[in-house]
């Protein structure tokens, strides 16, 4: 090997000084590192509380760079949200029909029946199917899923009560009294059956501590639908409770507005984790029908919540099939009969 390769290869092996581009870029790569560190530590937590699927919260005044990354979360959230409820209604679709398999089982088996105990035993095991079916069918239609309409034929307005009363667990102390000539189509049965029952569970609730019947009414509205009640004597709602729960039966109040509470507050726990839940199930079906709901409430004075159907979902008595000789308040009385 010549001298002049050995000189050649000292040269390359030499360390050259850090340019002033070199320490610039360096300079920068910190600087970088750090302002993603004062985000994550500072800015992301307030964006993270303030997200919420399919829109912002930012203030407008807040950094381009803030809203692109709420937008980018809430993206994110929205398409996971997306695929866990069609993976949570692909469970409980089928668990619906199979449930409706059940409960017309148990009907058959009740026609059958003489003795006494086993007769009320069919009915008690008709009563769970019916708080489960119910309880399903919230579950559907809140993961975002259609309300069923498997009834054709046209079913009283007493009728859809009393399978309200069925899908709660206090049912005895229900009173349904009113007009049992007014009838509805049969796609309103579910939906309106469903936020009836709602609404009878909040009231016994309401009332758990006594023995105060709930009262469901139905009657006639003066623009020629239909009024359905429910009242009862319970603890009642003070203003700022009674806005709250009119904002969620008029879906004005986001499920999860208050899901997260700001920095250095506390939020004491509900006192009741149903309602919730039920008036959310009460705005789907008020939506779906184009129901009206109004509270009236009082601390102490207990709750009324009306329920005013338009015209169109009831059935003219001209239109309406003959009514059967009898009913049985079951919840397998409202069954479709195509």
């Amino acid at each position: 090997m010549s001298t002049r390769s050995i000189g050649r290869r000292h040269r390359r092996a030499t360390p050259q000084p850090e340019t002033e581009q070199d320490s610039l870029r360096r300079q920068l790569a910190a600087a970088g590192g750090a302002a993603v560190q004062a985000f994550v530590r500072g800015s992301l937590p307030r964006v993270l509380r303030t997200v919420r699927p399919g829109g912002l919260s930012l203030h407008p005044s807040a950094a381009p760079e803030l809203h692109e990354a709420a937008w980018q979360i809430s993206n994110c959230v929205g398409q996971l949200q997306h695929a866990a409820r069609q993976d949570l209604l692909a469970s409980l679709e089928p668990l619906l029909g199979i449930l409706d398999a059940q409960r017309r089982m148990i009907a058959q088996q009740q026609l059958s029946l003489t003795d006494p105990e086993k007769l009320d035993s069919a009915m008690g095991l008709d009563h769970a199917n019916a708080m489960a079916h119910h309880g399903v069918l919230r579950a559907l239609v809140l993961a975002g899923g259609a309300w069923p309409a498997r009834r054709r034929r046209p079913v009283t307005l007493v009728e859809v009560a009393r399978g309200a009363q069925c899908a709660i667990a206090d049912f005895q102390r229900v009173e349904v009294a009113g007009d049992s000539a007014l009838q509805v189509h049969g796609w309103v049965v579910e939906p309106l059956m469903t936020a009836l029952a709602e609404l009878l569970d909040n009231g016994v609730r309401a009332c758990a501590e006594g023995e105060e019947p709930v009262h469901l009414h139905v009657g006639n509205s003066a623009d020629g639908g239909a009024l359905v009640s429910v009242t009862d004597a319970g603890v009642g709602m003070d203003d700022l409770a009674l806005a709250q729960a009119t904002a969620l039966v008029e879906g004005r109040l986001h499920p999860a507005s208050d899901a997260i509470p700001g920095p250095g507050t506390v939020r004491p726990a509900p006192r009741q984790p149903f309602p919730r839940i039920g008036l959310r199930t009460v705005a789907l079906a008020a939506t779906a029908l184009g129901l009206h709901v109004y509270l009236r409430s009082a601390p102490g004075g207990g709750t009324r919540a009306t329920v005013l159907l338009p015209g169109h979902l009831l059935v003219l008595p001209d239109d309406a099939p003959p009514a059967p000789a009898a009913f049985s308040p079951t919840s397998e009385s409202l069954e479709e009969t195509v």
